[in-house]
């Protein structure tokens, strides 16, 4: 007589011999369904990727940019309204006192009853708008000496405008005796009394 284990081994082996071919199959479409689900799910991962790396060059592109447009500031956002670094190599390039006298002189008039500020916008507009059509037809070497200064430094020559600006500001404070220091210090919010 055969030992029981080994009747059911046997049992189990015929069983899978006539099976086998069934077995094969079902594990062959099993592989075949895990390599489809891997094979979409890293498609997606790879799309996502290559979906992510474009967003992060952009970003990196819009940094970059941003980066070289604040390092190529010609004015500080403080308060007063200074020059920069890069401005302040623009002036001394420039060497604008000597013949910024003349405009800031002729500006005279015009800001007699302005506050600070008033006399600030009106030299940043003045800079930027109109004083470079005056200096063409006053001094068309100048205009050549700005757009080289310009180009030297790598702003353009709106930026070289808004150098000059500041500078005519200051000209216009020190010509009418005024600066910085006359703004009277705001005094704090009174607490009403309920």
């Amino acid at each position: 007589m055969k030992n029981p284990n080994s009747l059911l081994f046997d049992l189990l082996i015929s069983s899978l011999e006539a099976n086998i071919l069934s077995i094969l199959i079902t594990v062959f479409i099993v592989g075949v369904v895990a390599s489809w689900i891997i094979g979409r799910w890293t498609l997606k991962v790879g799309t996502g990727l290559k979906q992510f790396e474009k967003a992060t060059s952009w970003l990196k592109k819009i940094h970059d940019l941003a980066s070289e447009h604040l390092s190529k500031q010609v004015r500080e956002s403080a308060s007063p309204i200074r020059l920069t670094r890069l401005g302040q190599n623009i002036v001394k390039g420039l060497e604008p006192t000597n013949w910024l006298d003349l405009y800031a002189q002729q500006r005279l008039p015009r800001i007699q009853k302005m506050s600070l500020y008033q006399i600030q916008r009106d030299a940043f507009h003045f800079a930027e708008n109109e004083l470079l059509d005056r200096i063409q037809s006053d001094d068309p070497q100048r205009l050549k000496d700005i757009e080289n200064c310009a180009f030297r430094h790598g702003v353009n020559v709106a930026q070289v405008m808004e150098a000059l600006g500041v500078v005519l500001r200051d000209k216009i404070f020190e010509l009418t005796r005024q600066s910085i220091e006359d703004i009277p210090p705001s005094s704090p919010p009174s607490e009403s009394a309920g």
